[in-house]
């Protein structure tokens, strides 16, 4: 399965498979600093009774959340464009394939005239499994 999703992960699919656990490192990392940063607030602005500080630190927390926002937002979006890219391919070398069976190939399937229809619902089963 590993090898047949690598075979068509080309060009801008495979940009966006690479660059999306990126994405989600930069999430992670800024999600990662937000309790450090707390604890800061409290232990240094908080006892001290340092308002400038609170709301710096403040300011900082909310610029690594929208950062976090942005790097969880670009994930998703890259992974579903390498997953609708991939799957794209997948399926016209598919149908491909198919269009190039003679008649009697064809009528050795059971459901030959829901070929289509079939391939449709295997491809609809690879996708949930992906998810």
């Amino acid at each position: 399965m590993i090898r047949l999703a690598w075979k068509h992960l080309k060009g801008r699919a495979l940009a966006c498979a690479v660059i999306a656990p990126l994405m989600m490192l930069v999430e992670v990392l800024m999600d990662l600093q937000q309790p450090a940063l707390m604890a800061r607030i409290i232990d240094v602005g908080v006892s001290g009774r340092d308002l400038t500080y609170v709301l710096a630190t403040g300011f900082r927390m909310v610029v690594m959340a929208a950062i976090g926002f942005v790097g969880g937002a670009a994930c998703s979006l890259l992974a579903a464009r390498a997953a609708v890219d991939m799957s794209g391919r997948m399926r016209q070398e598919l149908f491909e394939k198919v269009q190039r069976l003679s008649f009697a190939e064809i009528d050795r399937f059971q459901k030959a005239k829901s070929l289509p229809a079939e391939l449709g619902k295997q491809f609809f089963r690879l996708n949930q499994k992906k998810v």
